[in-house]
């Protein structure tokens, strides 16, 4: 048995209930932490809710995700771009190899795709990447041949 105090004003006495007869409540607009299953530990919008399942807009990916109702909490706080091992973040410079580097574009529980000086988005594994330290001179060319840098406050 489930005891649940309502909040009414007429409601003055705890409500007994099985837990069969209980669903967890979501509406459009929430925002919630997937605490269970495939994308745990990812958070979201809620954009629409079906009988038996949840499709929330991802904070990390902005991509909509279906997730059943179970495997969701309410919460105010949002994922992070940081990886498991917090070595890298979303838009950190790294070595692909001796020659090339990129920007993490976006991070996922195995892998993380990379932006690289080729315009290429590569696929690649965190093991595979070295984080470049910050070099305050560092300037590169745009498209049209443009010096760009990065501007320190």
């Amino acid at each position: 048995m489930i005891m649940v105090m309502p909040k009414h004003e007429e409601l003055k006495e705890a409500l007994e209930f099985q837990a069969s007869e209980l669903r967890k409540y979501f509406t459009m607009g929430d925002h919630v932490k997937v605490v269970a299953g495939r994308y745990e530990g990812d958070t979201g919008l809620i954009v629409r809710v079906e009988q038996n399942r949840v499709v929330l807009f991802s904070d990390l990916s902005m991509h909509e995700l279906e997730v059943l109702p179970r495997d969701l909490q309410l919460c105010s706080d949002m994922a992070t771009g940081v990886d498991s091992l917090g070595q890298f973040q979303w838009g950190d410079l790294v070595q692909l190899d001796a020659q090339t580097v990129g920007v993490i574009v976006r991070l996922e529980r195995e892998n993380f795709h990379v932006l690289s000086m080729h315009g290429k988005v590569i696929e690649a594994r965190p093991q595979g990447l070295t984080k470049r330290r910050e070099n305050r001179n560092a300037v590169a060319l745009d498209s049209q041949q443009n010096t760009i840098q990065k501007r320190y406050c």
